[in-house]
């Protein structure tokens, strides 16, 4: 008898941001790792230990994390999905890393056959024997800097865009305000002024028209006013 079991290596930046945004997987921040297990299978899973796992560097470094963790899980009904998350970690190997855990059934009789899900097409394919095998990327910190500083300057240029622009509407908004309230000062100075002319006709000796004379801040006279008309 065997078992069909799917696995994936999963994990998440530390923090709370971390429970909600799926993120890469940085050199020397915080993450935490674990696994996924999925029965693929027609049958209940029972009775089946998941240990020996590690994961290490595939890209040459000397660097292994040993997580010295079991788990027991007594059954897993077809179709059905369970996470573990292992452990909090750091580390300062970066490039592509391999995962490792070895799963058996506590009945030495049943064979438990693990698949892997390719990250690009999704399809599962068969992995091995009582163990798994997957990989995942670690991110160099250069490159992680280096892409916050970018993020950081494109956020910029684009705040400053956004702050142009909201400046143009402002000074839009305060040309068109000042050309209204202007309108409704020549409305009333030209009111005044035909006023002023009708009073003076009917009476041309008067000295003060009403309006001044913007030179000298004096009343003007009516025959200032004829005169200048």
């Amino acid at each position: 008898m065997e078992y069909n079991l799917q696995i994936e290596f999963i994990s998440r930046r530390g923090g709370v941001l971390g429970l909600f945004i799926k993120s890469d997987v940085i050199q020397t921040l915080p993450f935490e790792f674990g696994f996924r297990l999925k029965n693929i299978g027609n049958e209940p899973i029972k009775n089946i230990n998941v240990s020996n796992i590690f994961w290490k560097s595939a890209n040459g470094q000397d660097i292994v994390f040993n997580a010295n963790k079991k788990y027991y899980f007594d059954i897993i009904n077809p179709g059905e999905e369970i996470e573990r998350w292992v452990e909090k970690v750091g580390t300062y190997a970066h490039g592509l890393c391999n995962f490792n855990l070895g799963v058996k059934s506590i009945d030495p009789k049943i064979l438990v056959k693990t698949f892997q899900v390719d990250p690009f097409t999704k399809n599962s394919s068969f992995c091995a024997d009582n163990n798994f095998v997957d990989f995942f990327f670690v991110r160099s910190k250069n490159e992680y800097e280096q892409n916050s500083a970018n993020n950081y300057m494109l956020l910029f240029a684009v705040i400053t865009t956004v702050l142009t622009v909201f400046t143009f509407y402002l000074n839009k908004q305060q040309v068109y305000y000042t050309e209204v309230q202007s309108r409704s000062e020549r409305i009333i100075q030209a009111r005044q002024e035909l006023e002023a002319i009708e009073r003076c006709k009917q009476s041309p000796e008067l000295e003060d028209s009403g309006l001044y004379d913007t030179s000298s801040g004096k009343p003007a006279s009516c025959k200032e006013v004829l005169s200048g008309r």
